[in-house]
């Protein structure tokens, strides 16, 4: 509702993991609202959660929020450059929404942003250009928007406190900097999914905390490094069979019967032109 935006002490938002649940609410003058929205599915009783313009100009209104956590429902809209405005936020996550167009530069104003989470969101367009003035970002993640584009901006690579880079099944392009070996505090990085072109740099094994890395369905050839394979015999380790923990193109080609990459420690291969993956050991 519009009125929520006049509530300027507001410091949280948390209406997060709406899909699927089912119920009424029941308002001040006793009369009740039932809970099925846009993309609801009265027949097999779910919904797909809440909807409505979370992100408008009118965000810029509440300025005290720390957190905004509006996942799984179907909000909509484009993120306005008013979001620039709430200079206290610390969490931003809307992953699993209908938003569209693109995030805009002023996102980059948000010093003290230390989780931003819009996966699956619809989202399009590239990374901001100054995302690195973030300087308090310990995850980004932007999996599966699938119009997302563009090249890794260089100053996201100055974003010394990331943890998880989760940037895949999108269009990104371009090649992996050596500037990577900044982000010496990686636990995850998941790159999968795009049009990254070139080799993986041996830098990327000055992240000694790296333990989920996936670099399969792209254009990375050439040779894993030996300093990445030493991450996988420290951390790279499954320990749970849902989650693939160094996977990359190393199967053999059905066509050329050679990988598209060359790696002597990946736990699942995959083919780079079938897409069938499995797992080595």
């Amino acid at each position: 509702p519009n009125d929520l935006f006049e509530v300027t002490s507001l410091m949280q938002i948390n209406v997060a993991y709406q899909y699927w649940n089912t119920h009424n609410c029941t308002r001040s003058d006793g009369t009740i609202a039932e809970m099925q929205y846009a993309r609801a599915d009265p027949v097999n009783d779910y919904n797909d959660g809440l909807k409505g313009k979370i992100f408008g100009d009118n965000i810029a209104k509440l300025r005290n929020l720390r957190q905004i956590r509006v996942d799984d429902n179907s909000f909509y809209g484009e993120i306005a450059p008013a979001i620039g405005n709430l200079r206290q936020l610390v969490i931003l996550s809307g992953g699993n929404n209908l938003f569209s167009g693109t995030l805009p530069n002023e996102l980059t104003r948000l010093t003290t942003l230390q989780e931003l989470v819009l996966g699956q969101s619809h989202l399009s367009g590239p990374i901001p250009d100054k995302i690195g003035e973030l300087e308090s970002l310990a995850v980004l993640f932007l999996w599966d928007n699938k119009e997302m584009n563009g090249t890794i901006p260089d100053s996201l690579y100055n974003l010394t406190k990331l943890e998880m880079l989760n940037l895949g099944e999108n269009q990104f392009n371009g090649t992996i900097s050596t500037s990577i070996g900044n982000l010496e505090h990686l636990e995850t990085l998941i790159l999968g999914g795009n049009h990254f072109t070139g080799t993986l740099p041996s830098e990327l094994g000055r992240c000694h905390e790296l333990s989920i890395l996936q670099i399969e369905d792209t254009g990375i050839g050439g040779i894993v490094p030996p300093e990445v394979c030493q991450l996988r015999h420290k951390n790279l380790v499954s320990v749970n069979e849902f989650v693939e923990y160094f996977t990359a193109d190393c199967r053999s080609d059905n066509e050329s019967e050679f990988p598209f990459i060359k790696c002597d420690c990946c736990y699942t291969c995959c083919d780079h032109n079938s897409k069938v993956c499995i797992n080595r050991n």
